[in-house]
């Protein structure tokens, strides 16, 4: 398209010999020509067309800055929601042990006979509450690394901290 824009040029060459007899070069005639041409205007074609190439250049540029900041905003967007999600599975682990080491008091309470059914039941509720809360927690936060590893086109390699799954015994 760029080729397009230039004006043509035409060279034209052209030469004549004619004789009567190889023997005697002075009766020989040579003669030669050469012409040169261009378009000098092309009622404003190639002006327009250079007009039309810079706008579809001004508007994929346009679309490449939009693009880019949609993809920034997506970008931390998702790293937030992936610290978000890391903060709430350290809650989430933290409640579920405390859970655990309550039930595990009641158990033993109720095992002895000081502590009712009720209560045995209430400490297993809640341990399977803080389970299910971390379960969620690592989904959260799962699903934020995947994302972010969508945006990207890659997993980000050594960033990403192992994540201690909950015992579901």
């Amino acid at each position: 398209s760029i080729k397009a824009l230039y004006p043509p040029l035409h060279l034209t060459l052209g030469a004549v010999l004619s004789g009567h007899d190889p023997t005697l070069p002075l009766l020989w005639n040579a003669s030669g020509a050469a012409a040169l041409s261009g378009t000098l205007s092309t009622g404003g074609k190639k002006e327009n067309a250079i007009k039309l190439a810079v706008l579809q250049l001004k508007n994929s540029r346009a679309s490449i800055v939009a693009y880019e900041q949609e993809l920034y905003k997506k970008l931390s967007t998702a790293i937030l929601n992936a610290e978000l999600a890391q903060k709430q599975l350290q809650v989430a682990q933290l409640t579920e042990s405390q859970a655990q080491e309550y039930f595990d008091i009641v158990n033993e309470q109720y095992n002895v006979g000081k502590a009712s059914s009720l209560e045995r039941t209430d400490a297993q509720v809640a341990l399977s509450d803080a389970k299910a809360k971390a379960v969620s927690a690592i989904y959260d936060y799962q699903d934020a690394m995947a994302l972010i590893a969508n945006l990207i086109g890659d997993f980000p390699a050594g960033e990403h901290e192992e994540i201690q799954k909950p015992d579901f015994d």
